[in-house]
């Protein structure tokens, strides 16, 4: 992997995870007590856009070869950390499901139908992620052309559930931009409007010639 594709790949991280620091910490003034959970929210945003940003490259260094085309040898690696960190972000949701931390999942302390789509969606999407992810490492997994590529369109799918899955998360924020802690963007918002910008990248700058 070269020095800028790393560099890339560390600073999506180190900014992700600051802008959810400052964005709930700082401006919202949320207890230092839930820093895993805001830590957690900055690698979610991180892996979302490193997965975005593997797909995006291809279709941006055709249409802006100048800008982009110098990224086109760490899209895999883009890849790879997203999924890492997006797998990360599951582990840790999971040992915070609970109603004291996500109390609109659950009704009685049971969760409810938002609770179960956000899992169901969330596990969905892990799993048709980590099937690219399995095919991401050619000398320890040898993988017939046609799997590696149906991975790669699975993948794809699965980042479009990941879109859906942070819809019913902070949809009903996104239009209320004065509630918003320092007028900073909700993590949800960004993570979506990049699911949709990949989805524009790989249809209609894909077709623009």
């Amino acid at each position: 992997m070269d020095r800028k594709s790393i560099t890339f790949i560390i600073w999506t991280s180190v900014l992700s995870i600051s802008y959810a620091i400052i964005r709930y910490h700082l401006f919202k003034g949320l207890n230092f007590s839930f820093f895993m959970i805001v830590f957690n929210k900055g690698i979610s945003l991180a892996g979302i856009l490193l997965l975005s940003s593997a797909f995006v490259v291809g279709p941006l260094a055709r249409k802006f070869p100048d800008i982009f085309k110098q990224f086109l040898s760490g899209k895999r690696f883009f890849g790879i950390w997203g999924f890492g960190l997006v797998f990360a972000h599951s582990v840790i949701s999971f040992f915070f499901l609970s109603p004291t931390s996500f109390s609109i999942f659950f009704t009685l302390n049971k969760l409810n139908l938002v609770g179960n789509f956000i899992l169901i969606s969330g596990i969905l999407s892990l799993l048709l992620i980590g099937f690219a992810f399995a095919t991401s490492f050619p000398k320890l997994l040898k993988f017939k052309s046609k799997i590696f590529f149906l991975s790669l369109n699975a993948s794809y799918i699965g980042l479009i559930i990941g879109g859906i899955h942070v819809l019913p998360i902070g949809i009903k924020g996104w239009t209320e931009p004065n509630s918003w802690p320092g007028f900073l963007f909700p993590i949800t918002l960004i993570s979506f409007l990049a699911v949709l910008f990949t989805i524009y990248c790989r249809t209609v700058l894909n077709s623009i010639k």
